[in-house]
């Protein structure tokens, strides 16, 4: 099998801004850039592939999330009706350009990327226009998307001094299931149709046989994925089978970035070893059943070669047991020594390899920084928004306290929102300064109560008790509404029968009640009988270990007063 090309494109830099989910909202990487003086950036996740033929032809079930999710559109102005026409309502808001993401106006030139963007493909894209860039029919400049033959699959990233970062990326998100499904996809190593993408089995095999000739001691190997290793043990295989150094990754959406390695997130390497077999037995499985259920005639032996090469990486993972070197359920097969030495590379790796999880664009980033011959990393995010918590500073004193325990003694929540004598206060969307305890739905759309209620279906409008909603938890996130019931059974009904616009909802977690003050005391004192009873049993072990009768008495006492704890 020959060779694929491998590009080289060197840049001068010393500090690289990464960067995660821009979902179109592609100035934005210029303005990060100039604030954070970056040479060059660094993107995960959800780039915004996506023009004007998305809004026409993506399923109005993902046209609607992609539309929700866009950071160039308030969600609450979406249409909230399951069966409205969403795809109107973006071509009304367009004004000829496209709605969900700036790369036409980049395509066409009128604005320009500032300095070199690496970036992967995520998991929301189109992928018609993905696969222009891939054939050379589409070009931005200063844009290079890492794993793209027609590209720079391998770009190397040059520091002062003489260093050299190699970025290995694998686009779209990572899908067990639907490694072998290219989906509408005319490029069989890019999976996905119009609005979702994912990786499949033959992208995994040509990154893998770009690399596997490229490794030098003089480089560090960062490996770019959409989803996190955190969830998923292959993609940390994969990353220690390229030989990567780092990992930078997405997928959570946290509001912090992380910064971590296995050995830390992990109970033992044995842990992470019985995970990851797991998930290579489940990779097996689907693999056995998918070679044996598709079509795989119409592909050319270069790419045969190229599935069998990637499923043998995931096939071969280190086993606990002796027993288990014999390849069960699919597995590679592996003598003792080969065992032994993949688990001992692996435990290295368990602990050396680090991961960079970042949060989206508009929460937060990380800054790769080269200076004095090491890689240091800066990253800032803007966290939770905990200005409620002033509520109950000295101004308030003790009054919220209060107020919550006359709610308590009075089980009847209020049905309309509460407001002050100046009404809503700025910023709050109009929600209440208290929530009523109780069974709830999290709504991830603000806006006004009428068009929270709206998602529900007319049965279960009748059971909301209240509605709080938050327009401005921070600058630049989504707001939320909380919507609660006055049952459980009524809670899961309404969520279960939720509007599709709002499908990403969930259950508000039972709020654990706090023990009263007498109970608190009894446990104390429960606990402090124990003590001195223990204390009483090392004594009598200490004076006489022969003197049975003192210590079953002191022994039958301790499991009473234990047995009523």
């Amino acid at each position: 099998m020959s060779k694929p090309h491998v590009s080289v494109l060197p840049v001068q830099g010393a500090r690289i801004l990464c960067v995660a989910d821009a979902r179109g909202n592609l100035s934005l990487l210029n303005e990060l850039a100039q604030e954070h003086d970056a040479t060059c950036v660094i993107h995960i996740g959800t780039f915004g592939f996506l023009d004007n033929e998305t809004v026409e032809s993506a399923p109005a079930g993902l046209l609607r999330h992609l539309a929700f999710f866009s950071p160039k559109l308030d969600p609450t102005s979406l249409p909230s009706e399951e069966d409205a026409d969403i795809r109107k309502f973006l071509k009304q808001k367009s004004d000829g350009t496209c709605p969900l993401s700036e790369l036409p106006q980049f395509l066409a030139g009128s604005k320009r990327l500032a300095v070199p963007v690496y970036t992967i493909w995520g998991s929301s894209e189109d992928v018609r226009v993905v696969e222009r860039f891939a054939s050379g029919e589409l070009h931005v400049p200063n844009l290079h998307i890492v794993g793209l033959a027609s590209d720079t699959p391998c770009p190397l990233i040059t520091c002062p001094g003489g260093l050299k970062i190699r970025l290995l990326g694998l686009g779209g998100a990572f899908i067990v299931p639907k490694l072998l499904d290219h989906g509408a996809s005319q490029t069989s190593s890019i999976g996905g149709m119009v609005g979702a993408t994912w990786s499949t089995l033959l992208g995994v095999g040509e990154l893998l046989c770009n690399v596997r000739d490229t490794y030098s001691v003089d480089e560090i190997r960062v490996f770019l994925c959409h989803n996190s290793p955190l969830k998923e043990e292959l993609l940390c295989h994969l990353a220690h089978t390229l030989r990567a150094d780092y990992v930078v990754c997405g997928g959570l959406h946290f509001f912090y970035g992380l910064s971590f390695n296995h050995f830390a997130v992990t109970p033992s390497f044995e842990t992470y070893v019985a995970a990851l077999g797991q998930r290579s037995a489940a990779f097996a499985a689907v693999w056995q059943r998918l070679r044996s259920g598709s079509d795989l005639t119409s592909l050319t032996p270069q790419k045969l070669e190229l599935l069998d090469l990637a499923a043998n990486i995931f096939l071969t993972v280190p086993r606990l047991k002796d027993d288990e070197v014999n390849g069960g359920a699919g597995l590679v097969k592996l003598s003792h020594a080969e065992n032994e030495a993949l688990r001992n590379t692996t435990a290295v790796l368990f602990q050396r390899l680090w991961y960079f999880n970042l949060p989206d664009m508009t929460h937060g980033n990380l800054v790769l920084a080269w200076k004095n011959g090491r890689l240091g990393s800066e990253m800032s995010s803007e966290g939770f928004d905990l200005s409620n918590r002033k509520r109950g500073g000295s101004s308030g004193g003790g009054k919220g306290w209060k107020e919550r325990s006359e709610r308590e003694r009075d089980p009847k929540p209020p049905t309309g929102p509460r407001e002050g004598p100046g009404g809503p206060r700025e910023g709050d969307g109009g929600s209440r300064d208290h929530i009523v305890e109780g069974p709830g739905v999290w709504v991830p759309v603000g806006g006004s109560e009428e068009l929270i209620r709206g998602f529900f279906a007319p049965a279960d409008r009748a059971n909301i008790t209240q509605v709080v909603i938050k327009m401005k938890s921070m600058k630049g996130s989504k707001p939320f509404s909380m919507v609660f019931f006055g049952t459980e059974e009524q809670a899961d009904a309404a969520l279960a029968g939720i509007d599709a616009a709002a499908r990403s909802a969930s259950r508000i977690k039972k709020e654990r009640k706090r023990n009263d003050l007498q109970g608190l005391r009894t446990f104390r004192a429960s606990l402090e009988a124990v003590r001195l009873l223990s204390d009483a049993l090392k004594r009598d072990i200490e004076m006489s270990r022969d003197n049975h009768e003192v210590l079953t008495k002191t022994l039958a006492d301790l499991k009473a007063l234990l047995t009523q704890l």
